[in-house]
C-alpha cells in the first residue's frame, strides 16, 4: 500500500456507511451542494496581497 494515493487510503479507513466518493463528480445546478460552492467558497484575498 505503499503507493496508494492518499485520497484512496483516506477513504478506506472511513466507516462505509458514513462516507460516499464518486469520481467526476459534478453538482447539480441550484443544489445546496453548488450553492456552497458559488457562494461561499470562492478564493479570498484575506491578506489584501493583490490590490
Amino acid at each position: 500500500m505503499a503507493q496508494a494515493l492518499t485520497e484512496t487510503y483516506a477513504y478506506a479507513t472511513l466507516p462505509r456507511n458514513q462516507v460516499r466518493w464518486e469520481y467526476m463528480y459534478t453538482l447539480e445546478a441550484g443544489s445546496p451542494e453548488a450553492l456552497l460552492y458559488t457562494d461561499f467558497l470562492k478564493p479570498r484575498d484575506w491578506l489584501g496581497l493583490n490590490k
